[in-house]
């Protein structure tokens, strides 16, 4: 990229250009020359001197003293968040996520992006850390922006580096566990093979071990996907499964029973409709703010849908009367997400199904706002970056809980630079989102120290 020249001295046999920013150790630089109409360059005897293309100038500057890893933690109140400290202050060039390896219990876990403030890097990871896991980080400094300082000092590579854990076991989760098939209300003939299939994630950490009942007696139990127990010569009778799921820090949560009846079905029997969701799958996640297309299957073997409807809690948020059956989400806050679908036949038989995705959060730049300073104190600023319409626009701060801190309208006519004073805030991870016309525009998440 082009540098400008602030000022040109002669000396001698010598043109010194001062340049308007530092060079550093490493950088390839050029310089070229064209004759100007006045002024050229010449000689005592008026000898002028001819343009130049690019020429090479050799960079003698030395690199400054490289940044020396100190440590890396990892806060309870930022649970996929690893703070890498270095004993030097770094400039913003940021290493791709490839340059780093997360190991949490000796398996690979993602980096979804990279931050660089002050004397720390920040990665952000694909899943939260839980209390007692073994993280590790290593480094390769990669060629293209490697750690650094302004003078060009550049960090070494670090094998595989204990992380400190401080998240606590007073903040684990239970898993979230559903069965899938079969539906509530099934019928089979007996003597029958019913397969019980269930979903389970668990959104603080793993999940250990799926166990499958009925009516409390213990058919079975798996500890790896898929989960599922294929019960066979069934006899007549009715069923009630429940399936517990259990996580690696020992917490348990029971599913909601599911009810079928094995018998000699008469032919008159109406059946409950199937039901499937296909999209999203169980224990998806997405990024902040996210589109989720939820789409489900729905038939009818002996009849025909009447309607599926789509529940947030006990909160209807959704119906499709005719097929395709499909439903979309604009989520801007980070959290899990339960949705439960109910189908429904034409004689009132219904099925119901869950599905649960997790909505996290991007570190990264959006293409609408810049914050600045982040991390910050309570204080900083946000620049728009791409001139906003006639409509009116809404700024919201929320906490990881979803929980509104400040609000306010921005019209059209506002200045593009704003400013925020949220120095009684908590520390701890905040996300600022804009809204307009009911839809999500972007989203930027912040630290406050």
């Amino acid at each position: 990229m082009a540098i400008t020249v602030n000022s040109v001295a002669v000396s001698g046999t010598k043109i010194l250009l001062t340049l308007a920013g530092p060079v550093v150790n490493g950088d390839e630089i050029t310089v070229a020359y064209t004759k100007p109409a006045t002024n050229p360059v010449q000689s005592t005897a008026g000898e002028q001197a001819a343009t130049l293309s690019a020429q090479d100038v050799t960079n003698n500057v030395n690199p400054g003293s490289p940044p020396v890893y100190v440590s890396s933690i990892i806060q309870n109140a930022t649970p996929n968040i690893i703070e890498i400290t270095y004993n030097l202050t770094l400039i913003n060039k940021i290493p791709g996520v490839t340059a780093f390896q997360v190991m949490v219990n000796s398996e690979v876990m993602t980096v979804n992006s990279v931050v660089v403030t002050g004397t720390r890097v920040l990665l952000t990871l694909a899943a939260n850390v839980a209390f007692g896991d073994i993280v590790t980080v290593a480094y390769t400094k990669p060629s293209v922006n490697p750690i650094q300082t302004a003078s060009s000092g550049q960090a070494a590579s670090i094998n595989a580096q204990a992380v400190i854990n401080n998240c606590n076991n007073t903040s684990n989760q239970p898993p979230i566990v559903t069965i899938s098939s079969p539906g509530n209300g099934s019928l089979f003939s007996a003597p029958a093979t019913i397969v019980i299939s269930v979903n389970a994630t668990d959104p603080d950490g793993r999940v250990s071990k799926i166990e499958f009942f009925n009516r409390g007696i213990k058919l079975g139990e798996r500890n790896s996907v898929p989960y599922s127990y294929t019960w066979t010569n069934v006899p007549e009778g009715s069923c009630l499964f429940t399936a517990i799921a259990t996580d690696n820090l020992n917490s348990k949560s029971v599913s909601l029973p599911v009810s079928v009846t094995v018998s000699n079905l008469p032919s008159s029997a109406n059946r409950p409709p199937s039901l499937s969701i296909f999209k999203p799958a169980f224990g998806n996640k997405f990024v902040a703010p996210a589109t989720v297309n939820i789409s489900v299957d729905a038939q009818d073997a002996d009849g025909s849908i009447s309607k599926v409807e789509y529940f947030q809690g006990t909160t209807k948020i959704g119906e499709n009367l005719t097929s395709p059956y499909s439903f979309s989400l604009q989520i801007a806050i980070p959290g899990t997400y339960q949705i439960t679908v109910v189908a429904t036949d034409n004689l009132n038989a219904t099925n119901s199904a869950l599905v649960v995705f997790y909505i996290t959060l991007n570190n990264e730049n959006s293409d609408l706002i810049n914050l600045y300073p982040n991390p910050n104190n309570g204080q900083f600023s946000i620049d728009l970056l791409t001139t906003l319409k006639s409509e009116n626009h809404v700024i919201s701060i929320t906490d990881l809980s979803g929980n509104t801190i400040i609000s306010k309208t921005l019209s059209a006519e506002e200045n593009n630079s704003i400013q925020f004073d949220l120095s009684y805030l908590t520390p701890g991870v905040y996300v600022l989102i804009i809204t307009g016309n009911d839809m999500i525009i972007a989203t930027k998440t912040f630290i406050k120290e």
